[in-house]
């Protein structure tokens, strides 16, 4: 490190912790491995999303394998970086690292148990790769190799290719029926998206997508979780502001959120009708495209088990063989129920134990009146919704999510004054704070 950048910075972090806290002007500074490691992470994310959408268009098993190829490559890279800089998740103030890290140990253990072991290794593989990724990113941004506007770009690239491919995949007619599209991936960028205070023209016409793709799918479960999570969003901002610009500014959002969801509900009117009706809702058999019963075999599963099943579940991937037909094997289509059957009472602990980590950081941005409050509600919400309908965890695309909390945690880290965006919206600045003094000399 540059003797200016060392008389500009402090030292947070030990020298011999592998990382070093820089501030956004000093990427100089930053070593060319992490440089290469922030690239390949995010160009990584964009490439996996658009093979992804090109196996699942085309049905070309030759993308799903180079996919996985892909997804493995990946996934090795970011296990060797975080070994090199510490192996253990919550290492260099990561406050997510510890659910992360027990929810990767658990499965580690439980994968081997599978009655289909290779395939319980692949299962355990996905679930690692955003769990990986979000430990790498958090490293990254601490230490100002991976930016903001990297991050920025990042997503903008995924909400175009998931926006385009979403439009491209309502001509096929398996769209109407049994395909989510990329509403949930659009759904998990949302908080990204929302996290700037000051959004330029191209943000608004980004998150303008990410809304249009989400609800032209008429995915009841992701349009739910959007209503949501955008209550809580508009809720938790108008507490953390209070004044009349930013409620204004709010108002404004909560309209454009009306105005864009009530066009493209206008043009899908026909298809919101029809997965609407009372049959859809609220027949325990056909209700969330038979999720009713597959909650209600999950249930079964778990309650009329032993006191091991109901305490550690009844094994890697179980639900999916409950079914005795072999051809109607299918997940139970929610986090909850499947860790629930499949790891008992320690599965939903370590459900709880993520989402007490994200109550605990919204209760403190809340208490702080910082900005990045409402965003976090709004990924928080979206999460407990998923959660309960659909398989959020095991999905790749929670990287997204894992993104958003490596960007919050890191720049709750920084020094108050390389903060990146306005912390206390409404509270008076806080007095200048007096320099620390310089690290001793050989140090960085």
């Amino acid at each position: 490190m540059s003797v200016e950048t060392q008389g500009r910075l402090p030292a947070l972090l030990p020298a011999s912790s592998g990382l070093r806290l820089v501030s956004p002007g000093a990427r100089a500074a930053v070593g060319g491995w992490d440089t290469l490691s922030a690239k390949v992470l995010c160009v990584g994310l964009v490439t996996l999303v658009f093979i992804d959408w090109l196996g699942d268009y085309f049905k070309n098993p030759m993308f799903t394998a180079v996919g996985r190829m892909a997804r493995a490559g990946l996934l090795a890279y970011f296990m060797f970086y975080i070994m090199r800089t510490g192996p253990m998740f919550w290492k260099h103030g990561f406050s997510f690292g510890r659910p992360l890290f027990v929810l990767a140990l658990s499965l580690f253990i439980y994968a081997p148990l599978d009655r289909e072991p290779l395939a319980g290794v692949y299962f355990y593989a996905r679930i690692l790769y955003w769990i990986a990724a979000t430990v790498m990113a958090y490293r990254l941004l601490r230490i100002g190799a991976l930016t903001i506007g990297m991050v920025e770009k990042t997503v903008r690239w995924i909400v175009f290719v998931a926006f385009a491919f979403t439009l491209a995949y309502m001509r096929r007619p398996e769209f109407e029926t049994d395909y989510n599209a990329s509403a949930y991936l659009l759904l998990l960028t949302l908080p990204l998206l929302l996290l700037k205070e000051n959004r330029s023209r191209l943000d608004v016409i980004f998150f303008s997508a990410a809304l249009i793709g989400i609800i032209v799918t008429v995915k009841r479960g992701a349009v739910l979780a959007l209503v949501l999570s955008t209550i809580a969003y508009l809720l938790v901002n108008l507490y953390v502001a209070r004044n009349a610009r930013h409620t204004l500014r709010l108002i404004v959002i909560g309209l454009a959120f009306l105005a864009i969801g009530g066009m493209t509900a206008m043009v899908r009117w026909e298809r919101i009708q029809e997965r609407t009706t009372q049959d859809k809702l609220f027949d325990p058999e056909k209700a969330g495209s038979g999720r009713g019963r597959m909650f209600r075999r999950a249930w079964d599963g778990w309650v009329n088990g032993t006191i091991v099943v109901n305490i550690f579940g009844n094994g890697n991937r179980a639900y999916l063989f409950s079914h005795p037909d072999p051809n109607r094997r299918k997940p139970a289509h929610s986090d909850l129920f499947t860790f629930l059957h499949d790891y008992g009472l320690y599965g939903i602990g370590m459900l709880l134990y993520l989402h007490a980590h994200f109550a605990l950081l919204l209760w403190k941005l809340v208490r702080r009146r910082n900005i990045m409050a409402g965003a976090v509600a709004f990924s928080w919400v979206s999460l407990i919704g998923m959660n309960v309908y659909t398989s959020a965890v095991v999905n790749p695309n929670q990287i997204m999510m894992g993104l958003f909390l490596a960007v919050v945690t890191a720049e709750l880290g920084r020094p108050e004054r390389y903060r990146l965006r306005l912390v206390n919206a409404g509270a008076p600045p806080a007095p200048a704070r007096q320099p620390r003094p310089l690290p001793a000399a050989g140090t960085t």
